[in-house]
């Protein structure tokens, strides 16, 4: 999965996949998924109210994302994914002071593909592995200076029939800066036959891992809350204050929403939250740091959609 597409547009910070490729309840494929081959198309919007810079300005942002692939599934505990992704996030600055007052950035796009692979190894044991690559930058910047890839790599033991768990670990590449290391933790715990707990990516362009409760009020209905790092890197244009330099912008999102299965096939995400600890990085070509302002609690609003074939 795309992280970011891990998967990741922040999304940002919504997970609208469970854990593994599953469906917690039954422990079988997603709606709409059966043995062999099948399709899925998802997507999300995402609207980030204004919020205060603490250097001085505003800024708010829309961010939405799009991914399409293909999974083969032999069985309930192997499948193989190839996706492809686009994101998008348009910030809008305000202010006389600060980082806001540069104007640093305006629109910045991203391009992915990557691979999911869940191989169950025995009853027991699972092997999970997710390469990725994928561009970031701002609109009319060279491409070719905006490419990352990396992955990760996990096991996770099934302990029972409520409860699946284990430690991986990825590897991104980043923009001008060292490569980023972080832990991975699967998973999928049935606490009841309704509550469970379970690893939660994004959908879009931005990494970091998270973690989401969900509650099944009916078969149709579920409700959710949960929270994750957030973490976006982009190259810039030549035309700003940091030509050909590196954006960033990372938080730690706090969420809870509903999801409604319309059918077999599609499913929608409601959902509302806050972006706290939040950040803007301006680096050079070079990765030197010229502005790290931050940014107070701000409330975001979405939706999401999957449609599975």
């Amino acid at each position: 999965m795309w992280t970011g597409v891990m998967i990741a547009l922040g999304l940002l910070v919504l997970s609208t996949v469970p854990a593994y490729g599953q469906d917690r309840r039954g422990g079988g494929p997603l709606p709409g998924q059966g043995l062999g081959w099948s399709a899925f198309v998802e997507g999300a919007y995402l609207h980030q109210l204004s919020g205060d810079v603490d250097e001085g300005g505003r800024y708010d942002v829309d961010r939405a994302a799009i991914r399409a692939g293909v999974m083969w599934m032999p069985d309930f505990r192997r499948s193989v994914s190839l996706s492809f992704g686009y994101g998008f996030a348009g910030f809008d600055f305000e202010g006389n002071n600060g980082l806001a007052s540069l104007n640093p950035w305006d629109d910045v796009h991203s391009f992915g593909v990557g691979a999911f692979i869940r191989w169950g190894l025995d009853t027991r044991w699972t092997l999970f592995l997710a390469p990725t690559v994928r561009w970031t930058a701002e609109q009319g910047t060279d491409w070719g200076d905006a490419m990352t890839g990396g992955g990760f790599v996990g096991f996770a033991y099934r302990f029972g029939d409520r409860l699946t768990l284990g430690p991986g670990v990825g590897v991104l590449s980043e923009l001008e800066d060292s490569a980023s290391v972080f832990p991975v933790l699967f998973v999928n715990w049935r606490i009841t036959d309704r509550l469970g707990l379970e690893t939660g990516g994004g959908l879009g362009a931005t990494q970091g891992p998270g973690l989401t409760l969900n509650y099944d009020v009916s078969p149709t209905w579920r409700l959710f809350m949960g929270g994750r790092y957030d973490k976006l890197r982009f190259r810039l244009d030549e035309s700003g204050p940091a030509p050909a330099g590196v954006g960033g912008n990372r938080s730690v999102p706090l969420f809870g929403g509903v999801t409604v299965n319309l059918n077999a096939q599609a499913r929608l995400t409601l959902m509302a939250g806050v972006d706290v600890g939040g950040e803007l990085l301006l680096d050079d070509e070079d990765g030197r740091r010229l502005s790290a302002d931050n940014y107070g609690t701000t409330a975001v609003l979405g939706l999401a959609f999957r449609f599975s074939f």
